[in-house]
C-alpha cells in the first residue's frame, strides 16, 4: 500500500489534458498499473454516488483527500491518480505541465505561479 506522499491526485478540466498527462507519466517510467483516470460520462471509469471515495482510498489516497477528490469529480473534474514512490516532484511537474488545476495530497497548486515560472501568462 502506498503512503499518502506517494500518491498524487491531479484535477483536470479537459479529458484530453488528463489523458496526455497519463501518457507522459508512462513515458517517464511510471507503470501503467500506477496511473488511473476517473472521469464522468463513461470515459474511462464512471462512478456512482459514494463510490469515488472508496476507489481513491483503495488507490492509497487518504480519506480527507479522497472526499475532496469526490467533490471535484462530482463537479465534472477529471481525476488522474498516480502512485509515484520516490518521484512525486516529477509527477507533479508533469501534471502541472499538462494543465492540472490542483494536485493533492501535497498541496493545492498555485497554477498562476507555475505558469509564470514557465514563462506563460496566467
Amino acid at each position: 500500500m502506498s503512503t499518502p506522499e506517494e500518491t498524487a491526485v491531479g484535477v483536470f478540466g479537459r479529458f484530453e489534458d488528463a489523458e496526455a498527462a497519463a501518457d507522459d507519466l508512462r513515458a517517464a517510467g511510471v507503470r501503467s498499473r500506477d496511473v488511473w483516470l476517473l472521469a464522468q460520462g463513461g470515459r474511462p471509469a464512471e462512478m456512482g454516488p459514494g463510490r469515488v471515495v472508496g476507489v481513491l482510498e483503495a488507490m492509497g489516497v487518504p480519506e480527507a483527500v479522497a472526499r475532496w477528490g469526490e467533490a471535484q469529480y462530482r463537479r465534472g473534474g477529471i481525476l488522474l491518480v498516480v502512485r509515484s514512490p520516490g518521484h512525486h516532484q516529477q509527477v507533479e511537474d508533469i501534471l502541472l505541465d499538462r494543465g492540472a488545476t490542483e494536485i493533492h495530497p501535497s498541496r493545492p497548486v498555485p497554477v498562476a505561479r507555475h505558469r509564470r515560472e514557465q514563462g506563460e501568462r496566467p
